[in-house]
């Protein structure tokens, strides 16, 4: 079945939570820095709109259990031809891949961007979130065991920690 071209546009974004710890004694470098990020999309079929939230956690590198900050946003998007551009199944839509993948892509980006600019002027402005690749976005745990931390620490500082991606309804395979 072939799918309609999307038509959509942002409708909002807030920030939904914000917490931050007191300034350490040692400030910490932003090699120092982990982050953990959650994705979930909800589809909203009464308003035709999708919700997408980000969590993002800054973690110690050496004490995951020590939290820097954590930091949870909403971005609202519309989607005009809601019924033709979705998949319909059962009582409820699928989202089609390329538009998670563009959810994904444009939510996280801006939790980057609002994290930098609420942390801008405290102990944590260099903790600027890095770039997640496809892959890792969609393996749905970028880096989930002590092996690839191990792996990651040594390729490139900061690192994601886990970028788990929830969607509310099943997947469309292209």
């Amino acid at each position: 079945m072939e799918q309609s071209e999307l038509f959509v546009r942002i409708t909002g974004i807030e920030i939904v939570a914000k917490e931050m710890a007191p300034r350490p004694k040692v400030i910490p470098g932003p090699e120092q820095f982990v982050f953990k990020i959650n994705n979930e999309i909800q589809i909203q079929q009464k308003t035709k709109s999708l919700a997408t939230f980000v969590d993002v956690l800054i973690l110690d590198r050496n004490d995951h259990n020590k939290q820097y900050a954590k930091l949870t946003t909403a971005m609202f998007i519309e989607i005009k031809n809601f019924n033709e551009a979705l998949i319909k199944e059962g009582d409820g839509f699928v989202l089609p891949k390329n538009l998670i993948d563009s959810l994904r892509t444009q939510s996280i980006s801006t939790a980057r961007g609002i994290l930098y600019s609420e942390f801008r002027g405290t102990y944590l402005y260099k903790a600027f979130v890095p770039f997640l690749t496809f892959d890792q976005l969609n393996s749905g745990n970028a880096m989930d065991d002590e092996e690839d931390v191990l792996e990651a620490a040594n390729i490139a500082k900061p690192y994601v920690k886990k970028s788990s991606i929830k969607v509310a309804k099943k997947v469309a395979k292209k």
